[in-house]
């Protein structure tokens, strides 16, 4: 996957920070920017929670098994 900045993404898997799910699978969010290195690409992507609506919930470090293109 290498989507250019600020495709529509989706989540493979429930996103959580800690012990927290703060992001359902299959929600939707879009690239705000990518790391590539040597051995993978990472992402920041910005979520839009169904509970929240108006509110974002941006997370970094996200790989290809967390996103995928929509």
């Amino acid at each position: 996957m290498n989507p250019p900045d600020p495709d529509p993404v989706h989540a493979m898997h429930d996103l959580s920070r800690g012990r927290t799910m703060v992001v359902k699978q299959r929600s939707h969010g879009k690239v705000g920017d990518s790391w590539p290195s040597w051995s993978s690409t990472t992402y920041s992507v910005e979520f839009i929670p169904e509970c929240a609506p108006g509110a974002t919930v941006t997370l970094s470090g996200l790989t290809e098994r967390d996103v995928q293109p929509d």
